[in-house]
């Protein structure tokens, strides 16, 4: 059961890190033929993966003739790609409601999508996980059963939207301390859930482990004092 967890933790982790990869498709031109494009992503509160296409790209006309798909992420910062750790997640795709919450998370990470609304034919999806396969490493290989992978967000839009605007107004430098960048520029906190948090310095996104997960506001307080203080 440990191992489980773990393997499960770190696909988790490294997918929450990169927050792009490689969107494969069936070629809908070229029949039979797997297609690859470069996408960005964030997770919804059931942790499913949504992303935002456009209706005349291919992997969009690809999806609208067979929503079987994957994506894969890679940890392209190890020196062996080889002996990298990567995430290739599989499921369907479909599209997904606009009104929803995770939608204002995922224009906290891309703040760009905002401008992709003033044109036509953008829309949001959200790839329901059907299963993992993660390599940690040369060995390392696993599947991981989509339920194990996937993290529901305990935390309740008004509660994250107070967070947020908390640590940006007051806790600046307990920020630069989290990244370990007391010189940083203005971090900014963007998104968190159970296991860690996503901050945003100099135009680059970083994803910052808890020490421990956290259920309420309360543990999360706790662990962010402590998490300033080491």
């Amino acid at each position: 059961m440990e191992a489980n967890l773990n393997k499960s933790f770190r696909a988790r982790e490294l997918s929450k890190k990169k927050l792009y990869g490689i969107l494969s498709t069936e070629s809908y031109s070229m029949e039979g033929y797997p297609f690859g494009s470069l996408v960005n992503y964030c997770f919804d509160c059931h942790g499913n993966i949504i992303m935002y296409l456009s209706d005349i790209a291919q992997h969009t006309k690809n999806i609208n003739a067979n929503n079987k798909v994957s994506i894969t992420i890679l940890d392209e910062n190890m020196a062996d790609m080889q002996n990298s750790a990567r995430v290739t997640i599989l499921g369907e795709i479909e599209k997904y409601s606009e009104t929803s919450p995770e939608i204002e998370a995922y224009t906290r990470f891309f703040p760009e999508s905002e401008e992709y609304k003033k044109i036509h034919g953008f829309r949001f999806y959200r790839l329901n996980i059907i299963r993992v396969r993660f390599i940690g490493g040369f060995g390392d290989i696993h599947w991981v059963a989509h339920d194990d992978f996937k993290l529901s967000q305990k935390f309740k839009p008004d509660e994250i939207n107070s967070v947020i605007e908390h640590m940006n107004s007051h806790h600046i430098d307990s920020m630069k301390k989290y990244l370990n960048r007391e010189t940083a520029n203005n971090p900014q906190m963007l998104y968190f859930d159970s296991e860690g948090m996503w901050l945003k310095c100099d135009n680059t996104t970083s994803y910052i482990p808890f020490p421990k997960a956290v259920n309420n506001t309360n543990e999360l307080r706790k662990e962010l004092i402590k998490m300033s203080k080491q």
